[in-house]
């Protein structure tokens, strides 16, 4: 059955990407290693912080759920990573085209 626009949450009823997808395609669009991404202590990491933001924002998984996916980082800094990602958009360009991009790939 279609969703209409009417539907409050309607998030709540569209298929949610899961976090190896987000991940995929965040790699294939910064060029990076999946392998890579997901290791702790790669702390400078654009595309990492790119697919933090994602999985936060599509998956509907909590923030200390997303910090076991990348290697156990603390529930904060995945918050963090992810206001890093908001402010580096506003700042650039470059990277928001690219974000952006990555994110058609998720709208419902």
């Amino acid at each position: 059955r279609d969703l209409t626009s009417e539907i409050i949450e309607r998030k709540r009823f569209t298929k949610q990407p899961n976090p190896d997808e987000i991940i995929k395609e965040v790699a294939k669009a910064f060029g990076a290693d999946k392998a890579v991404m997901k290791e702790k202590g790669k702390r400078h990491n654009t595309a990492r912080k790119a697919a933090i933001y994602f999985i936060q924002r599509y998956s509907g998984l909590s923030n200390e759920e997303i910090g076991r996916i990348f290697g156990g980082i603390h529930y904060s800094a995945v918050s963090k990573a992810s206001d890093r990602v908001k402010k580096e958009m506003a700042e650039n360009k470059q990277f928001s085209k690219v974000v952006e991009y990555i994110n058609s790939k998720f709208k419902a």
